[in-house]
């Protein structure tokens, strides 16, 4: 083989090994690396949007905001309910695909059918939920509010009405 072959080659086998390394990931909105890592739950990795990111916001004022449960090692991924699921779990991949449920137990039981997967303890769930999700999403909606009500945004608004 010569060297300009192998150098053709060496660019074509990089672009094969980043998609099928892009391709064990999952999709969006169950991808991992949109989100940090919080917290654990069993071995379960808890995730959420940084602060910082732009959906983050949008999340919390819409009723979007969710935590994920992640396993790296099985590649499962987890959403809580939120609009986002129409207020269901949502699991992926389960037969590949996603499927939802209410109900965590209902959860657990799938896990552990499809997938021999750890179950979630639901008290230490509902603390993630009630630190990372509601607090958060009450505390957007409180400062739209105050937003709303401010007396000097109605006075600017006056304002710019009369010019």
């Amino acid at each position: 083989m010569s060297r300009r072959s192998e150098r053709k080659r060496k660019p074509l086998m990089i672009k094969m090994l980043l998609q099928n390394y892009q391709a064990e990931w999952p999709p969006p909105p169950h991808d991992p690396r949109e989100r940090c890592r919080v917290g654990w739950i069993n071995d379960w990795h808890v995730r959420i949007f940084s602060r910082q990111d732009i959906k983050y916001g949008y999340f919390a004022r819409h009723g979007f905001l969710h935590l994920q449960l992640w396993h790296p090692i099985l590649r499962l991924s987890i959403l809580t309910p939120s609009n986002l699921t129409a207020d269901h779990y949502e699991i992926f991949p389960i037969r590949k695909w996603r499927f939802r449920t209410c109900c965590l137990s209902h959860v657990n039981e799938i896990l552990h059918e499809h997938c021999q997967a750890p179950s979630i303890d639901p008290l230490a769930l509902r603390l993630m939920e009630r630190y990372f999700v509601l607090r958060e999403s009450q505390s957007e909606n409180r400062q739209l509010v105050i937003q709303e009500i401010n007396p000097s945004n109605h006075e600017q608004a006056k304002d710019e009405d009369t010019l």
